[in-house]
């Protein structure tokens, strides 16, 4: 891919501020708390490093390759992608507020850029492309809020195309225990509340919680306050299709469901999105593995800011990874598709063994976009 970065980078710093920068364009508020630091000059410069730090980890390859952002949120990952030189850049979102928003504002990029960009509103696990059709599949700080992580594992194997790679990028690392601390307090808050307090960079509205109970009201206005704090507290974890079912079957039959909140449960969304969800690099490693990859883990320490203490520091933790990566504040996994290759553990398997396709604690499988976090990668 192109690699005039200083040209990239002006190039992409102009973009991102024109589409920040414009008046009433319908695109959702949360635009600017995820990508606001863009309008910057610097905040591009470490966008930019990022994204070419983590292709790096790839090595040579297409130089001009069809890239697939798997949960794209708000686009400027796409934008980046096809002034490195993609000769098409395919977003899959779930959240339909953040695909219009793309959409409104995709008159103001330049022609060269826009007419890369392909857009598609639905679950990374059932992706509208041809089997292996694209070079690389891009999970950048996305992976932890998908539903069901090993069907998007099994659906990024199958549009690959042999040799194609799948990036993963993402701050929930599991065995660093600072990280794993901060992450419990996040679930936590995030299902049982307050709403509107702050923790880590993140704000949180309704707590989950709440959201449930009124999800009930608007199904089922007679049924009393009471009993939907009672059916909302007894379904942590439920989407809403089975809040509502759970709801119709107390009134039908009077039983109640029992999924009360752990301590250090995995949140889980209404509408299907995990929040944060933690993982085992290595035993990221070893699940891309059994379903048909080959894989490696590293350790990310920062250096998209442009420190080259910081850089040079990153560059040795990465290369003892199997030892630092306890203290890495997040992760990178590079997983290739053989040639040839052939998914060893595909969701249709695990379906015939009646495995669960979700689980309520971390690092098991558990798509989309989230609203309570930045997705500006770290420094």
């Amino acid at each position: 891919m192109s690699r005039d970065l200083a040209h990239i980078t002006e190039s992409f710093h102009a973009i991102a501020a024109k589409v920040l920068g414009a008046k009433d364009l319908p695109v959702d508020p949360w635009i600017d708390r995820y990508n606001g630091s863009l309008a910057d000059p610097s905040g591009a410069a470490r966008y930019v490093r990022y994204h070419v730090d983590l292709l790096d980890l790839v090595g040579s390859g297409d130089e001009n390759p069809i890239v697939v952002d798997a949960g794209c949120g708000f686009g400027f990952t796409m934008i980046l992608h096809a002034l490195l030189g993609a000769r098409q850049v395919r977003g899959t979102e779930i959240n339909s507020d953040m695909v219009s928003s793309v959409r409104a504002y995709l008159p103001l990029l330049p022609d060269d850029v826009s007419s890369l960009i392909e857009l598609f509103n639905g679950s990374v696990t059932a992706m509208p492309y041809e089997d292996s059709s694209v070079d690389i599949v891009l999970s950048v700080e996305a992976i932890s809020h998908y539903l069901d992580v090993d069907a998007f594992i099994d659906e990024a194997f199958r549009v690959l195309r042999p040799g194609g790679v799948l990036l993963i990028a993402d701050g929930n690392n599991r065995l660093n225990p600072v990280i794993r601390r901060r992450t419990y307090a996040i679930w936590e808050a995030v299902e049982s509340g307050p709403g509107g307090q702050s923790m880590y960079g993140h704000v949180f509205g309704a707590p989950y919680v709440e959201v449930r109970s009124e999800l009930m009201k608007q199904h089922f206005p007679a049924l009393a306050q009471d009993v939907r704090a009672e059916i909302a507290r007894r379904t942590a974890g439920f989407t809403e299709e089975q809040v509502i079912t759970a709801a119709r079957e107390h009134l039908e039959t009077g039983a109640l469901p029992n999924s009360v909140y752990r301590r250090r449960q995995l949140a889980i969304a209404p509408d299907g999105t995990a929040m944060e969800r933690l993982f085992s690099p290595p035993g990221m490693v070893h699940r891309l593995e059994r379903r048909g990859f080959s894989a490696k883990a590293y350790g990310y320490w920062g250096g998209a800011n442009g420190s080259p203490v910081l850089r040079a520091a990153n560059r040795v933790l990465t290369a003892l990874s199997p030892l630092t990566m306890p203290t890495a504040p997040s992760f990178r996994v590079v997983a290739r598709k053989a040639a040839g290759g052939r998914a060893h553990d595909t969701g249709a398997g695990r379906a015939a063994r009646g495995d669960p396709a979700s689980g309520v604690g971390e690092d098991q499988t558990a798509g989309g976009a989230h609203r309570n976090g930045a997705d500006i990668p770290r420094a």
